[in-house]
This record gives structure tokens, C-alpha cells and sequence, in this order.
């Protein structure tokens, strides 16, 4: 099964590249709504350059501060503790050799005592 490491990386490489354009088509297309409906923001007496700032603003920061919120609250924690535990064996082998290490090196340490 060669072909799921090339399918696997491929697939991170580009879900993370995705993130990043569609943070900026997110930016385009809020702006693109500002732009259509900038005679309704005048006729309320709303200059469309602040629109044109706070939008892309708001925009950031909102995706920002959701993302602090999700990291302080522990539920990116809780994402990484699913992926070791439950769907990385490797990781979860790694520890048992460690514990497994730990245990013999200890047992020599006492030996040579």
C-alpha cells in the first residue's frame, strides 16, 4: 500500500493550503457583499470605507480569537489526545517502549548501585 503515505501527505498538504485561500476568499467575498450593498450602508449613513476596513478586520480577528477560544476551553486537547490515542498506534507503541526503557535503565542503574 504505497500509495496512502503519497495520498495522505498530499491530502494535509493541500486541506492546509486550503486554509489560507479560503481565508482570503473570505476576505474578497465580504467585500464583494460591502460593494453590492453600499448604497444600502450610505443610505443609512454608513461611510463604505469603514466598511471596507472593519469587515476584513472583524474577519481576522473573529477567526483569531474562535481559535484561542477553542484552544483555551481544551477542545484542540481534547482533537489531539482522540488522534494519539485512537487513531496514531505508532505513537501509542513509542510510549510503551519508553515505559519499557525507562523501566530497564532504572533496574540497571540499581544493579550498579
Amino acid at each position: 500500500m504505497m500509495w496512502r503515505p503519497f495520498i495522505a501527505r498530499n491530502k494535509l498538504r493541500f486541506f492546509i493550503g486550503m486554509g489560507f485561500v479560503g481565508v482570503i476568499m473570505s476576505v474578497f467575498n465580504f467585500l464583494t457583499f460591502a460593494k453590492v450593498w453600499a448604497g444600502t450602508f450610505e443610505y443609512y449613513g454608513i461611510p463604505p470605507m469603514i466598511v471596507y476596513i472593519s469587515i476584513p478586520l472583524g474577519l481576522v480577528f473573529f477567526g483569531w480569537y474562535s481559535g484561542y477560544w477553542y484552544e483555551m476551553n481544551k477542545f484542540w486537547e481534547e482533537e489531539v489526545k482522540h488522534q494519539n490515542s485512537n487513531l496514531n498506534p505508532q505513537l501509542m507503541e513509542m510510549i510503551s517502549d519508553i515505559k519499557e526503557n525507562k523501566k530497564m535503565l532504572t533496574e540497571i542503574k540499581e544493579r550498579l548501585k
